[in-house]
Formats: C-alpha cells, structure tokens, sequence
C-alpha cells in the first residue's frame, strides 16, 4: 500500500516538473503494452522504462541498434513481429548513435549491433549480440511466461 502511495506521489511530482516528458512516456508505454515497439530518444526515457519495468516486474527485451546496421535492419521486422506475438513483453529500441542515449548504451556494455538486453523487472536477466531469430524467439516467449498471443486476439 505505501509502496502504491510513493509511486503515485512521485508520478504526480513527474508529471508537473516535465509534463511533455511524462506523457511521450506514457504513451511509449501504451505502445510498448500493445504489441508495438517503442523507440527511446533519451536517457531519461531509458530510465523511465526501466522504473516502470521495476514496478510492473513485466519482461521487456531492449533492441541496441543503428540504422547503418545490415543485420540490424535484417532482423527489424521480426522483433517487430515477436512484439505483436508476445503482448505481455515490451519491447523497445535504442539506436546506438543517438547521443542523448549514450548513458544507456556504455550501461549496457554495447559492444556489437543488434545487441539484445533481455530484463524481467528491473533486473538485466540477459543479453546477447547478434541477429539471431531463435535466440530472440526464446528470449521473448521466456520473458512472457509461455504467453503467445493467439491467433483470433
């Protein structure tokens, strides 16, 4: 309960200090719940998702890209499928070449691209590089718990 009350209390706080923020936030989480990927633009937003993660104790799989990346763009449409197949996972991105995410990538000891961090609430649970599809299936149907979303959904 007073869990509840503090991340209420602080949520109030964010939304008056920086409104626009607070709501490209919330909407990154709409989309990022509905089967969409989101894209992160700044630091501040990478630690907004991994505060929201903490508190949904939800799995979220973070795609480290760049656009000049030929695996990269190789492997897009599939993430972006496995989001709209694994509803319960957020899944977001991050372009390695974005400055203002430049926190998030030395975090995540982006070495490679795609680099794919794999989190269960707060908690880094995995991370691999590489554009392969099976890993990223497995990593996402781990993440949702075995819950694909069925075919009539």
């Amino acid at each position: 309960m007073l869990a509840v009350a503090a991340r209420s209390l602080l949520a109030s706080q964010a939304r008056q200090q920086s409104p626009a923020l607070w709501k490209a936030a919330q909407a990154g989480y709409a989309a990022a719940a509905s089967g969409k990927v989101v894209e992160l633009q700044s630091d501040d937003e990478y630690q907004a998702a991994l505060k929201e993660l903490a508190s949904s104790k939800g799995g979220a799989i973070i795609d480290f890209t760049a656009v000049w990346c030929g695996p990269c763009k190789m492997i897009a449409p599939v993430y972006d499928q496995l989001a709209q197949e694994f509803p319960s996972v957020k899944f977001f991105k991050v372009d390695i070449d974005n400055q203002k995410l430049s926190q998030a990538v030395t975090q995540n000891s982006v070495a490679a691209v795609p680099t794919f961090v794999g989190y269960q609430g707060a908690d880094r649970v995995t991370a691999f590089s590489g554009a392969d599809k099976a890993m990223l299936r497995r990593l996402a149907l781990e993440l949702s718990g075995g819950h694909l979303k069925s075919p009539a959904q």
